[in-house]
């Protein structure tokens, strides 16, 4: 499955604003305003509508949340009752004019891309918005599945893993991203193929399946090895470390993390610290290159020209 090729940033930025603008022209050249009716039937990529009515709902939220003053007592029934009528009129009562719409509907398009092309990733990200310092409940996740419809078999397998367990029970991120990958895994044979999902988006735009990739032309890693004295900008060169300077760890995000453990070490996190320790022992990209490449390429079958390993190079490079 391609959804895990490097996707053109720039493109999906300009093909969904250029696509929102002229699905927005279409329907204001005969409406004043857009309701939530019709933001239901919007698009014909029912995706494009639920993202949008997702941010309306997390709006709802909020406006609600700006309500609450310390002086009244929001855990009673009667509150309770007329706050969730609140919620309930505001939602059968959404209004917006073009130019508030087209922002929504940009980043719509563009949120249904990714997911289209990247579904791990993607939902990775999602859960990661959903949590609170690195934990996220349940109740949250299930909440908020209802706004997925592309490759809904992952979120509807993750929750499924918590069958039985109360709504509030917290999960770690971490943990979440590790069954993501597990689950996506297991499913990713029986998703549709992104070639045929994007054909939704691009009959109302036209545009080809390779526009949404980057060239080839990308660095590969055998460029990156045979080129130690690779040109780094200025802003970025670091002063010479000595050996117990060498701080690789903390130069990676967590999602980078699970990108790495996922994709280049089979999902052993062990086999990564391994590597991550070995690395920091190094004086010179040099020497680190040729232990990734001895030890690590030819073992776990790394593809030279995937995304993640050539950004875990680059890591390195910047580094020493």
């Amino acid at each position: 499955m391609a959804g895990e090729a490097q996707l053109d940033k720039n493109f999906i930025e300009s093909y969904s604003k250029n696509l929102a603008r002229m699905l927005a022209e279409e329907f204001f050249e005969s409406h004043e305003i857009i309701d939530g009716n019709d933001i239901v039937d919007f698009c014909k990529v029912n995706q494009v509508n639920f993202f949008i009515l997702r941010v309306l709902f997390e709006e709802w939220k909020n406006e609600l949340e700006n309500l609450k003053r310390p002086y009244f007592n929001y855990q009673s029934d009667e509150v309770k009752n007329m706050m969730n009528d609140l919620s309930i009129v505001l939602s059968h009562n959404i209004q917006m004019i073009e130019e508030h719409f087209i922002p929504l509907l940009e980043d719509a398009i563009k949120n249904t891309i990714y997911l289209i092309f990247q579904p791990r990733k993607f939902l990775n990200d999602f859960y990661k918005n959903l949590s609170d310092m690195d934990q996220l409940t349940v109740r949250n996740i299930k909440s908020h599945a209802k706004y997925i419809k592309v490759h809904k078999a992952l979120i509807v397998s993750l929750i499924k893993k918590f069958d039985g367990w109360y709504g509030d029970t917290s999960i770690n991120i971490e943990r979440v991203y590790e069954l993501n990958f597990n689950l996506y895994e297991e499913n990713k044979h029986r998703l549709k193929e992104p070639k045929e999902l994007i054909t939704k988006l691009t009959d109302l735009k036209p545009a080809h399946y390779d526009d949404f990739f980057l060239a080839s032309s990308t660095i590969t890693l055998d460029e990156i090895v045979s080129q130690p004295n690779i040109k780094i900008p200025e802003e970025q060169v670091k002063e010479e470390k000595d050996e117990s300077n060498v701080d690789i760890r903390s130069s990676i995000t967590i999602n980078q993390r699970f990108n790495f453990v996922n994709e280049l070490f089979d999902g052993k996190f062990d086999e990564f610290d391994t590597a991550i320790d070995l690395l920091e022992k190094c004086t010179d990209f040099d020497s680190a290159s040729e232990l990734l490449v001895d030890k690590y390429v030819e073992e776990y079958g790394w593809d030279t020209e995937k995304q993640e390993v050539q950004e875990f190079f680059e890591i390195i490079a910047h580094i020493f």
